[in-house]
């Protein structure tokens, strides 16, 4: 699950991305909230705090932001390899 307020310290600090993007970026990551549908029922709405929207162009980016700082983490003499398994035929 992605740390949103990491991706937002990225964006702020490693990538300085400042003014309207950035608060665009934060606006849509924050008080998200998530309902469940089993058949006829409905869930009650829950805030979510982390991970990522679906189906978001944006989401997408920031995921690659985030994954980015996994690698990073990762040292020698490992080696870290990335692939993506849910690609659209």
């Amino acid at each position: 699950m992605v740390h949103r307020a990491r991706v937002i310290d990225i964006l702020t600090n490693e990538l300085k991305l400042l003014g309207p993007i950035l608060n665009f970026i934060n606006n849509f990551l924050k008080e998200r909230l998530m309902q469940v549908r089993v058949i006829n029922f409905l869930s009650n709405p829950r805030t979510i705090n982390n991970g990522l929207p679906q189906g978001s162009v944006i989401s997408v980016l920031l995921f690659l932001i985030a994954v980015n700082e996994v690698v990073k983490c990762i040292s020698d003499p490992s080696h870290a390899h990335l692939f993506a398994d849910d690609l659209p035929c």
